[in-house]
């Protein structure tokens, strides 16, 4: 008897995904169809980044690293040494990152929308979360509501 009513259950459970398979799936190609996919890239990507970069930023933690132990152990002429290094492979990066800028920028036409765009962007970037206001609710409990406000 146990049996017959867990293969019952099994089957009704079958029988309600069947029919939201049934359902769903016509709904989602008609979505499809008419409105098309679209993919949305919500993680900022670095474009400027390669594998002359990944080798640069490797080299400048390296670089990085000697410096503060030759510092710690007192040898200045070679932390120096090092912190040349180090500074010489952070411009590697550096220049990556400006080259790709010029691209953006180059791009962008004055009197286009791609200003406005890009300046929303830059304006979202420079916020930081700094604070909290506290708001009681109806029932009188606490809560917390961070303000953003813009850096410069």
């Amino acid at each position: 008897m146990t049996r017959a009513v867990a293969a019952a259950e099994n089957n009704s459970g079958n029988a309600v995904e069947n029919a939201w398979s049934k359902l769903k799936d016509p709904l989602l190609c008609a979505a499809t169809a008419v409105c098309g996919l679209v993919n949305h890239q919500w993680r900022p990507k670095t474009w400027w980044w390669n594998d002359r970069v990944e080798d640069a930023v490797k080299e400048k933690r390296i670089r990085d690293k000697a410096c503060n132990a030759l510092k710690k152990v007192g040898k200045v002429v070679e932390a120096k040494e090092a912190k040349t290094a180090y500074n010489e492979a952070k411009r590697v990066v550096w220049l990556a990152k400006s080259e790709d800028e010029r691209g953006v920028f180059a791009d962008i036409s004055p009197t286009g929308d791609g200003v406005f765009r890009l300046a929303k962007q830059m304006d979202r970037t420079n916020q930081d979360v700094v604070g909290e206001k506290c708001v009681r609710n109806d029932a009188g409990e606490l809560l917390l509501f961070c303000s953003v406000t813009r850096t410069r």
